[in-house]
């Protein structure tokens, strides 16, 4: 990314500070993880693998954290040692 384009990342994730969170299997969600896929999307190839998740209060497709270390376009820049 250029530094333009991380500047306006940053700026465009800073307007959602406030915003309520919708862990929601439908479009209008906002967790951690779509919150990060929505705000990076439009500067990388960034497709992320959604969950199917069966639970007794809630189903559908969530964004686990670990879909974004498993996508190919993904770089780990720290690993925490145990």
């Amino acid at each position: 990314m250029t530094h333009v384009q991380k500047e306006e990342l940053v700026k465009n994730l800073k307007n959602e500070i406030g915003k309520e969170f919708v862990l929601s299997s439908d479009e209008d969600n906002l967790y951690c993880t779509t919150l990060l896929e929505k705000a990076i999307k439009p500067f990388l190839n960034f497709d992320l693998n959604y969950s199917h998740v069966q639970l007794l209060i809630f189903r559908g497709k969530y964004l686990y954290p670990k879909a974004s270390y498993d996508d190919n376009n993904s770089v780990l820049i720290y690993k925490f040692k145990d």
